[in-house]
């Protein structure tokens, strides 16, 4: 033997290696070298799941040991090997924990079990273990051969023989789980070659590392032999057998761990470029009447005999586009099955890895019940179009290949047509009205393209009155999926939505009284009460006073309450009077009308301010409700006398009425105090007061505005404080209008 003595200096350590040319030099760079060899070929080659990553890890350990061995030989000194066994000792201490992962997750260990403190417990002990190796709190002895190098001796101190004693348990235990599971998969031919390989991967450098390296050194006081890391080799060589021959990590793999489909109802399989099954889960068996083993020895149109030619050429199809990158869906293949023919919905795609395209994968539904339970509703939906039509409903179809459709008597009496008429789609869509004629044409468009039923509401003129049609149909479809017909219901729903639309109009009134009687109760308790509890005081101050002077002045201050009293009184029978009194139309008159109306008012209120009226006469018959009318100028008129400026010692009142044919237009304006723009929205509410120093029941403006209701008339508002008020209203002619 020869060798060539090298130093370094690194950290302060005197690093020397020596190149030997004997057994354990070869043997141990040969073993090195084919191992990284596996790994680079299985990351390159082979899909990157649990079970791959699992192996690689296991690989990385084993090459670090081996590295161990080789860079050990190699020194020339005992630090030198040293310095390199811990730098390397991760390999050797985690090389039986990783072991045993991996042969937990190749037999199904933890699919059958959820332990994750398992791997806590596997993991831990070796952390311990290797912290207390690199911190150098137990000596690391070494031993020279001189046929092999630098070998560590394992046989002492005791923590040596603690953490080699635990790899070896793990590794047997992993050893153990093997021959288990090749047993228990012996009927399986290439299932149990595939794990005799594993068994004897993991269990060689086992058995001959713990007699050579562990058993003989303790028994025999001989040099332990590092040999654990160069039968490695023979580790290499069973998985790359199992890898060529017995379809160790095929895409099988990878599905039965990403989609977890071995037991759901959904076929599952996964084809290879070639062709040929690689992997179908067992619903599929199940559905195709066939064995796993047989599976893969199939092409796999053969696997799925389709009913008819068509079919099968839709699934070729699909297998080359998926291999070309696309993604399919098939939604209605017939398969021939043990049980009969079963429609299947396929969606294929392809299955990629490292980059690449590496199989297919067919996730398949059988859908034949569902297809049964469609055709028999669509029986039903046809019995409950007929007791439609019994029910005064129409139906009808349209077929699309003669462009004719087919009407019941009700639809011909739905839209006014006659019974001998010949309809076609154009002249349905002529009955619709033009307003809603391309809204229905562009729905009808969009039902025949996304093949979905439809409904729309459309309006129609049938003997000069209008009338609101619903209309639902459904598409119809033959089995190879074309379009035959579109068939439906129609249901005049004219009367309908007139109830509707009057019910949520008495909806809104009665919400609206019900509220209005909520405010109306709380004013007439009070607005009653006070004048009365006044009138009250004043008596009783009546009956106690002698003087005539004074209760002159009281009954001033009575006369005042009951005139306070009778307005609120006439302003509560003004507002039942307008609720119950349907419109009496009659000619009005304005100038005398007008005139009565200002010598209502009592003089004291207006006697310093003057009212200017002006009508502009435009048409002889102007028709109203004039009492409605009078009562809503006494209340404007009054309202702007009550509220004069203050500071004014002469106010104005100006009324304009202006009536014509169609409507007449009254304004009045006044210089009084005017309204706070913030309050100006509020104005018209049930017992709303826009002043409090002004007396007066809060139901004035209120009652204007429900009594132009009645006449459906409009007012508006303009104001600006200290400058004035003014109001303006419409209403319309009635002499021709009917009144609702």
């Amino acid at each position: 033997m020869s060798h060539t003595v090298l130093g370094y200096q690194l950290m302060g350590l005197d690093l020397q290696f020596q190149f030997q040319q004997g057994f354990g030099f070869w043997a141990t760079i040969f073993s090195f070298l084919v191992g990284v060899s596996l790994i680079f070929y299985i990351y390159l080659r082979f899909p990157q799941n649990t079970l791959v990553r699992l192996y690689l890890l296991l690989g990385l350990t084993g090459i670090l040991w081996q590295l161990n061995d080789l860079l050990t030989h190699l020194s020339a000194n005992v630090q030198t090997a040293s310095f390199f066994d811990r730098l390397t000792s991760m390999g050797w201490n985690f090389i039986g924990p990783v072991c045993l992962h991996f042969v937990w997750y190749y037999t199904r260990f933890f699919h059958r079990h959820r332990a994750p403190h398992v791997l806590l417990l596997l993991y831990l002990p070796s952390f311990f273990l290797l912290s207390l190796y690199q911190m150098d709190l137990y000596p690391h002895v070494f031993t020279y051969i001189p046929s092999w190098g630098w070998v560590k001796d394992i046989s002492k101190p005791w923590v040596s023989v603690i953490q080699l004693s635990w790899i070896s348990l793990l590794v047997w235990v992993a050893t153990w789980n093997m021959i288990r599971y090749t047993i228990a998969v012996r009927h399986h031919p290439v299932q149990f070659k595939q794990a005799l390989l594993i068994t004897l991967a993991v269990s060689m450098p086992a058995i001959a590392g713990v007699i050579v390296q562990f058993l003989i050194p303790l028994l025999w006081h001989t040099p332990s032999y590092p040999v654990t890391s160069s039968f490695m080799t023979v580790s290499v060589c069973c998985t790359f057998i199992a890898l060529k021959k017995y379809q160790l990590f095929q895409p099988r793999d990878l599905i039965e761990e990403e989609l977890v489909m071995s037991e759901v109802p959904v076929l599952v399989c996964c084809v290879m470029p070639n062709g040929f099954a690689a992997y179908l889960n067992n619903y599929g068996q199940y559905v195709l009447g066939i064995s796993g083993a047989s599976s893969a020895s199939r092409p796999f149109h053969q696997l799925f005999k389709a009913a008819d030619a068509r079919h099968l050429q839709h699934l070729l199809e699909a297998h080359d586009q998926a291999l070309a990158g696309k993604e399919s869906n098939l939604p209605d293949i017939a398969l021939h099955t043990p049980s009969g023919i079963r429609q299947m919905h396929f969606a294929v795609r392809p299955l990629i890895n490292n980059g690449r395209i590496i199989a297919t994968l067919w996730v398949g539904k059988d859908i034949t019940d569902l297809r049964q339970m469609q055709v028999e509703l669509m029986r039903k939906e046809y019995l409950l179009s007929e007791a439609q039509q019994l029910a005064h409903l129409g139906n009808w179809e349209w077929n699309v290949a003669d462009n004719r459709m087919v009407w019941s008597d009700e639809m011909y009496r739905i839209y006014g047509c006659r019974s001998d008429e010949k309809i076609t789609l154009a002249r349905f869509m002529e009955l619709i009205d033009e307003a809603d004629r391309v809204r229905v044409k562009r729905l009808f468009k969009k039902a025949l393209s996304s093949r979905k039923g439809f409904s729309f509401y459309h309006q129609t003129m049938v003997n000069g009155k209008d009338k609101v049609i619903f209309v639902k149909g459904y598409i119809g479809q033959t089995q190879d999926g074309t379009i035959n017909r579109v068939y439906g219901i129609a249901q005049d729903v004219t009367e309908r939505i007139e109830k509707e639309k009057l019910l949520e109009k008495q909806n809104r009134e009665l919400e609206k009284v019900n509220q209005e009687l909520d405010r109306f109760i709380y004013s007439i308790s009070h607005d009653l009460r006070s004048p009365i509890a006044s009138m009250m005081g004043i008596v009783q101050l009546c009956e106690e006073e002698t003087d005539p002077q004074v209760n002159k002045h009281h009954f001033s201050m009575l006369r005042e309450s009951l005139k306070r009293l009778d307005h609120f009184i006439t302003d509560v029978m003004h507002y039942s009077n307008n609720a119950r009194m349907p419109v009496n139309k009659s000619p009005i008159i304005w100038s005398s009308l007008v005139e009565e109306v200002i010598n209502s008012i009592p003089a004291v209120y207006h006697r310093d301010v003057d009212i200017h009226f002006e009508y502009v006469e435009q048409t002889d018959e102007f028709y109203s409700d004039a009492y409605r009318i009078k009562t809503i100028l006494q209340k404007l008129l009054f309202n702007a006398v009550l509220h004069k400026h203050p500071e004014r010692n002469k106010n104005e009142v100006f009324l304009l009425v202006q009536a014509n044919d169609q409507q007449c237009t009254l304004v009045i304006e006044d210089k009084g105090m005017g309204i706070d723009h913030t309050v100006q929205s509020r104005i018209f509410e049930m017992f709303y007061r826009a002043n409090s120093k002004v007396p007066g029941s809060g139901l004035g403006l209120y009652i204007v505005k429900e009594m132009l209701n009645k006449l459906e008339g409009e007012i508006t508002v303009h104001s600006e404080p200290g400058v004035g008020t003014r109001f303006a209203l419409t209403i319309p002619n009635q002499k021709n209008l009917v009144i609702t």
